[in-house]
């Protein structure tokens, strides 16, 4: 079995190796970060979701390049950006990115519907940021290779379903930044909380998609992978 993994976001381009003709593409979109809370006082924003993973078994043909896609997890440090879809030929499959909370809004986010692939799950929904507790809401995990990705219901990141990432955790108590995930891929990061400081704090960025390309070797060939 042959096989590349790739985490960091980019553009990457696989050479169908010498007498392959079906390859299995396994995507996961990139997270959407948490909200930023710059105002009122005493509140916190909501946690971003997670990417979706979308799975295909296609055919190819060797020496052919194949580009795909690792989305990039999302931001909210000023504009909120969504995280990236991750794509294989830029539409024959794709993982949709999750969503990044808009600024100053308590509401988690919840994931993106859809996607394109033989298999398709959604990630996980952000937990809603709390005034009461004083927190910014987890952000959603990932979708794993079997199941949507679980949901944050506190300011706890939502743990990881197989084969997805955790999100990440909400500021609580007192005021500053969401953290991101602790690990990927495609995790969603957790919301700021405002206590009484004159600041802004920044949501935690989504963590980055992944990629896995995976092929059978044919016997007796040697071949080069790109």
């Amino acid at each position: 079995m042959g096989s590349v993994t790739k985490t960091a976001a980019g553009t990457y381009t696989w050479t169908c190796p010498k007498g392959v003709n079906e390859v299995r593409v396994s995507l996961w979109g990139g997270g959407g970060a948490g909200g930023l809370r710059g105002s009122p006082a005493n509140n916190g924003s909501g946690g971003g979701s997670g990417g979706n993973y979308a799975t295909s078994t296609l055919t190819v043909h060797e020496g052919t390049n194949y580009t795909y896609v690792v989305g990039a997890g999302g931001t909210a440090t000023g504009t909120p950006v969504n995280g990236e879809d991750s794509t294989w030929e830029t539409s024959v499959v794709v993982a949709l990115g999750g969503v990044t909370v808009a600024n100053n809004t308590t509401t988690g986010a919840s994931p993106q519907k859809g996607g394109t692939g033989d298999t398709t799950y959604a990630g996980g929904r952000g937990a809603d940021g709390s005034s009461a507790s004083s927190y910014g809401g987890g952000g959603g995990g990932s979708a794993g290779t079997d199941s949507d990705g679980n949901d944050a219901t506190t300011s706890t990141g939502a743990t990881a379903v197989t084969g997805g990432g955790p999100g990440g955790n909400g500021k609580a108590i007192t005021g500053g930044d969401g953290s991101p995930p602790a690990s990927g891929p495609g995790g969603g990061g957790g919301g700021a909380y405002r206590a009484l400081q004159l600041a802004s704090y920044n949501g935690g960025a989504g963590y980055a998609g992944q990629a896995i390309i995976e092929w059978t070797d044919p016997v007796n060939v040697t071949y080069n992978v790109c």
